[in-house]
């Protein structure tokens, strides 16, 4: 189907209003018709905006500017537009003419010239503005619409509209506190349920509430402003436009899906579980659902929602997530969700209109996708607002309005305070308005509130820069954070003497902040009629340089003389600030639009983008478009290095010509694949080194990764069209001994089951508590298990883990028996004979057992026939940790780790397993930090089954990577403790520790670029089920034990026990040479000197040949093992190993002579384009300088080997564009 088409109008200037008067009013217009009348005039035409006191007529020459038949009406000007005819009596041609009369307002006017013989029409004196967008009222305060050509830096709608207007219609979903459907800029683009799509509700669903009606919590219900934050993301997206009312959304073929899943408190996974089912089920049902606007975070990760996610992406449905309004470097400190590593996630920081990131806006060069405007949004709302600068007129539409940029003036000080509660006597002007009573709120512990005078540390001043023009500035210095100050505002009652207002009034301004510290922070500031109560307030945040507006309800007694206001600001700053206040208003409500700023306000922007890419491109797949916004961009001034794409969204550019888009890098047998969109005519470089390019598409690249250290970050920067576009990218190593076993059951629910393992068996129990067991390849249904999962079934019981133990699988769930009384239930099903038995009722586990979002939340494991339950979070009679005995149901608190307390400050550990002999509990070190700055260290703690010992720390580099450990499904192996599906500097996907040595290290095997949702190990296989639903292992079986050594010899020297150096004895077997200390112990991965020669030694002691890669880089061992240096003519190609044997990439000076070496560390000859470039290096890879003849040309060659271009040389000679002389 086909939308509403975005209509691009002229932008065209009207000095006059001629034009208002067309073809077609002279041709109705006829004697017998008579005039036409205001109640004939359109509905447009009574919102137009015209000169007030002015009328255009068309008029017969019987009354004209020279006779007194329009005496007392001013005649401001008259055209003639009758053609060159002779005249007749009688037939005199009709004329336009401008006229006004004294004390008479539009209306009245043309009501008196209608009335009047020979008048044809009378109509205002319509003003036509310059405005190339649409006719919605407020679109000049959208500014994030508009484009650089505008003055402004936002996402160019305009060329999105041209693009988009016979795009296909599709649906967005948004996931927030609801969508107020009946806004009149909402009301016409909701997604109404075809009836077929196989789920509830008209336009959507409350999975808060759970009901099928997403409106939010309303102010008359007890809501507040934050409760409209989903309507307002909704209009970002895709209000009406050009209805000639409020405002325009970006996308306009789209229609909004609410979801609702919270309200300003919060918002449940669980919610948020079922929104994403209900968008999954939509679309297979038709539903052309393209985006999913997720304008909310914190700081929790899960990997139930990361499959999710993943599930409706491979659907073609598109997560837009926030960034996060921290001021956080999302790639060191997790996020959730915009720190997921998925394709199908755009993740989304905010622009200001100096474009640059947004003071307060979380950014991250791998974790944040692009930035969008966020800041002074302006949108739908679900309540009716005011804000003063929205009115037509300002001053006269106002009630009462002061634009708080005249200078401030310091008035004469009162003699006395006139209230108890005022304290000061200084007092401030603002042209007609007052400032006094500057004063703090004290409250002591008994809840007694005294003020205190700080006048003297507060001080009000004009600010240069404001909403419009200047702003009144309260300067913060001398205060702490914390402090509540408050000061009171009078003006002029507008009302005093006359009738009192019929319709609400309101009060409002706009206020910001300006600060010394790059700190994030958010002033609190309310407004409030002093003395009057019952009359509802709405306080807003003062951001730094982005404007939100407090607004409170008024009430009018014409017979005071002034109103009084009383303005509190919550300071929320240690360090200096300029809070400011601009555009103070009195008046009624401007409609249901208010201000927001944050990454929620820049996610639907993106969102809306999204939404008009795929209506233009509706063949392209969800990476593709995900891409086209990416590489969509315009660079930011500011900023640019923190997020990946560089920039901010540019609609003209993601359309028609984004930029190259890098996403992922796979390396296998030294072949790298980067796949990505755009790619087509890109020079690729790795870490600052160009790389040899093998193939190439415009979705791929394969290119050399010889040398490349694999399973960590690298840089990889994009060169086309002399611009560099680099990302920061994971270097997997395509996972080679990974086995696929089968695939989950269509009939199993899988999203939150829990694998594991026992009595050589592979077991599975899905979401609805359905238990499998793995025969061979095939997963097999044991009917009789069938225990019924949720609070709503078997007996209130919310189960929420499952292990087995001496041939049973034991159920751990638990209920709740009362408000805030929780009981653990335990119970245990015999695989023998196929029965269920109660194992155990624990009582007064409050603190142990918890819901976080619905679900079972405990780390627990089997320890000495004894269940172990930890919960840091929530310790049982100050433990946490509380053990049951399988055997004979004994329950008893067990002893914690000395710093438990300080496990407190982080309720989840990493993990809680029984590995060898121990009991080891992974948990983040929480000393000493302080938000946003997270310590990365992982502190291991081991339980011999009577106390508690320190083992070895793990820095996991950032918050991310910890995270990852968290949500890892880790398993115990022998005597290590597996963790994978990673990134980890340093370390890889894969990492372990060892109970008995105390350490930390990599793996040998890898589950390389899969996702893995659960894990179990049997049988020295770690089995896997992956996010797609699969279920698969790797062996993890540790090569081959060393072999006990016998003498060898090399070459003809044969060796005993008593030779060698003092470094040890050579030995040999028949799997290779070894070196055998002194005290019988062997090198292992490391360096050892012998006769002055260096040797490596691999993971089993072997010494090694050929390439070898450490962590200091590549080496080249001889066929003697002995370590090369200089240069080496390897397999046909030249490498350089320095003196210490490492080999060389990029520029080496080898004997007064430059050598480029490639990537892989082979030299490099002929043509070479390096860091933007060309050098020439002759066949023995020198690099030339000055004048060469090359393939029959020459080129001029600078002193550092540069080609000089389109220029001329030191010598007096040409050279064009190519570098090439010209004659």
């Amino acid at each position: 189907m086909k939308k509403r088409k975005a209509k691009s109008l002229l932008a065209c200037l009207v000095a006059t209003s001629l034009l208002a008067a067309t073809t077609s009013v002279f041709a109705a217009a006829t004697e017998s018709q008579g005039p036409v009348t205001s109640q004939n005039q359109s509905e447009t035409e009574q919102r137009a905006d015209f000169v007030k006191g002015e009328a255009l007529i068309l008029y017969r020459p019987g009354i004209s500017a020279r006779n007194n038949s329009l005496q007392g009406f001013t005649i401001k000007q008259e055209w003639d537009f009758s053609s060159n005819r002779p005249y007749v009596a009688g037939t005199e041609a009709e004329k336009v003419a401008l006229v006004s009369k004294d004390n008479l307002s539009t209306e009245e006017l043309i009501s008196q010239l209608e009335l009047m013989d020979g008048v044809i029409y009378a109509e205002p004196n319509y003003i036509y503005h310059i405005n190339g967008m649409t006719s919605d009222t407020y679109i000049d305060s959208q500014w994030g619409l508009k484009s650089e050509k505008d003055g402004e830096p936002g996402i160019d709608v305009q060329a999105g509209w041209n693009a988009a207007e016979n795009g296909e219609e599709n649906v967005v979903a948004v996931l927030d506190s609801g969508v107020d459907y009946t806004n009149p800029d909402l009301k016409n683009v909701m997604w109404v349920n075809p009836g077929n799509a196989n789920v509830q509700g008209k336009h959507g669903y409350d999975f808060f509430q759970k009901d099928p009606d997403p409106m939010p919590t309303s102010i008359e219900e007890g809501g507040e402003y934050g409760d409209s934050h989903g309507t307002h993301c909704a209009g970002i997206i895709a209000a009406e436009i050009g209805n000639a009312q409020g405002i325009a959304g970006v996308s306009p073929n789209t229609k909004i899906m609410a979801l609702r899943i919270g309200d300003a408190q919060g918002m449940p996974t669980d919610a948020i579980l079922g929104a994403y089912e209900y968008m999954i089920t939509a679309k297979q049902n038709g539903v052309n659902i393209v985006a999913a606007n997720n304008s909310w975070g914190g700081s929790g990760g899960s990997k139930i929602f990361e499959y999710a996610l993943n599930k409706t992406g491979e659907l073609g449905i598109l997560s837009v997530c926030a960034a996060g309004n921290d001021q956080a470097n999302i790639d060191e400190i997790f996020d959730f969700p915009a720190s997921i590593d998925s394709p199908y996630i755009l993740s989304v920081a905010a622009s200001d209109q100096d474009n640059s990131l947004s003071t307060f806006s979380s950014y991250g060069k791998k974790n944040v996708d692009v930035a969008a405007p966020g800041t002074t949004i302006l949108s739908t709302v679900a309540m009716d607002y005011y804000l003063p600068f929205l009115k037509k007129d300002k001053q006269a539409d106002n009630a009462y309005y002061n634009p708080l940029d005249a200078e401030v003036v310091e008035l004469e000080e009162e003699t006395q305070p006139q209230a108890v509660e005022e304290v000061s006597t200084v007092r401030y002007a603002v042209g007609d308005l007052e400032i006094s009573n500057i004063r703090k709120s004290i409250t002591d512990e008994n809840g007694n509130t005294r003020y205190e005078d700080v006048s003297d540390i507060v001080s009000f001043t004009t600010y240069a820069k404001g909403y419009d023009n200047k702003a009144l500035s309260l300067s913060t210095r001398g205060l702490a954070y914390g402090d509540e100050i408050q000061f009171d505002i009078r003006v002029e009652n507008p009302y005093y003497g006359k009738s009192a207002p019929t319709e609400q009034l309101y009060v409002s301004m706009v206020n910001s902040s300006v600060e010394s510290s790059p700190e994030n922070i958010l002033h609190g500031i309310q407004i409030a009629q002093k003395d009057k109560k019952n009359l509802a307030i709405h306080s807003s945040g003062a951001y730094p340089d982005s404007w939100n507006a407090p607004l409170a309800e008024v009430s009018v007694d014409p017979a005071e003389e002034y109103l009084t206001f009383e303005v509190t600001v919550l300071v929320r700053a240690d360090t200096a600030s300029e809070i400011l206040f601009d555009e103070f208003g009195i008046g009624t409500s401007t409609g249901k639009y208010g201000l927001m700023s944050g990454t929620s306000m820049a996610t639907p922007m993106a969102t809306g983008a999204v939404a008009l890419v795929a209506s233009v491109y509706p063949n392209e797949t969800v990476q593709q478009i995900r891409d086209r916004i990416i590489g969509g961009v315009v660079p930011l001034s500011a900023d640019g290095e923190k997020v990946a794409s560089g920039g901010r969204i540019d609609l003209e550019s993601a359309i028609a010509n984004p930029n190259p888009v890098a996403s992922s890098v796979i390396v296998k047998n030294g072949s790298g694949l980067l796949t990505g969109n755009f790619l087509n005519g890109s020079i690729l470089e790795i870490d600052g080194k160009a790389v040899k390019i093998e193939s190439r598409s415009d979705k791929d690249i394969v290119f050399n990764a010889y040398g490349i250290a694999l399973n960590q970050y690298h840089e990889v920067t994009l060169i086309k069209n002399k611009k560099s576009y680099t990302y920061r990218l994971w270097f997997a190593e395509k996972a080679e001994d990974v086995e696929t076993i089968t695939s989950m059951p269509d009939n199993m629910y899988s999203v939150d089951g829990e694998l594991f393992a026992g009595n050589n068996k592979l077991y599975y129990v899905d979401g609805i508590g359905q238990l499998y067991i793995l025969n061979g390849n095939k997963w097999q249904l044991d009917k009789n298990f069938s225990i019924a999962v949720g609070s709503e079934r078997a007996g209130g019981i919310q189960y929420g883990g499952y292990f087995y133990h001496d041939n049973h699988i034991w159920a751990v769930g638990y209920v709740m028996v009362s408000e805030g009384v929780i009981e653990l239930v335990l119970n245990c099903y015999d695989l023998q004979s196929k029965s269920w038995t109660q194992g155990a009722v624990i009582s007064d586990c409050n603190g142990l057992v918890y819901e976080e979002n619905g679900s079972l939340v405990m780390k627990r494991t089997v320890y000495q026939d004894k269940l172990y339950i930890y919960a840091a979070n929530y310790a049982m009679d100050g433990t946490g940790i509380v053990s049951f005995d399988l055997k004979t149901g004994d329950v008893q608190n067990e002893p914690v780790p000395e710093n438990f307390d300080e496990m407190l400050n982080y309720g989840r550990p990493i993990a809680f397993q029984t590995v060898g002999d121990k009991l080891v509990l992974v948990h983040p070190q929480m000393t000493g930090v302080e938000y946003p700055a997270f310590n990365t260290v992982a502190e291991v703690y081991l339980f011999d089954g009577t106390k508690w010992t320190k083992g070895k720390s793990i820095d996991c580099k950032d918050e991310n990577a910890m995270n990852q450990m968290i949500l890892s499904s880790e398993v115990a192996y022998q005597d290590k403790l597996v963790f994978t599906d990673l990134q980890m500097e340093g370390y890889g996907d894969t990492i372990t520790y060892q109970v008995s040595k105390d350490k930390w290290e990599s793996a040998d095997y890898s589950v390389g670029d899969l996702d893995v949702r659960d894990a179990a190990t049997l049988n020295d296989y770690y089995y896997f089920i992956t996010l797609d639903g699969t279920l698969c292992r790797i062996s993890m079986k540790e090569q081959e034990s060393f072999i006990p050594p016998v003498w060898g010899d090399i070459g003809n020297t044969t060796t005993d026990p008593n030779q060698g150096d003092e470094n040890g004895t050579w030995k040999q077997n028949e799997k290779g040479w070894w070196l055998e200390r002194k005290d019988g112990s062997y090198p292992i991965n490391e360096w050892a000197e012998v006769d002055g020669k260096w040797y490596h030694f691999d993971n089993l002691g072997y010494m090694q040949t050929g390439w070898v890669s450490v962590p200091s880089g590549w080496y080249y061992l001889n066929a003697d093992g002995s370590m090369a240096t200089g240069w080496q003519l390897i397999n046909g190609k030249w490498y350089y190993l320095n003196e210490q044997g490492t080999m060389q990439t990029g520029w080496v000076s080898v004997s007064s002579s430059w050598y480029y070496l490639n990537a892989d560390g082979s030299m490099a000859t002929g043509w070479q384009f390096v860091d933007g470039k060309w050098y020439y290096l002759n066949e023995q890879g020198t690099m030339l300088t000055g004048w060469n003849d090359i393939n029959g040309k020459w080129y001029y060659l600078g002193d550092n080997g540069a080609m000089w271009e389109d220029t001329t040389t030191p010598d007096g000679y040409q050279v064009n564009a190519s570098g090439a002389w010209t004659e």
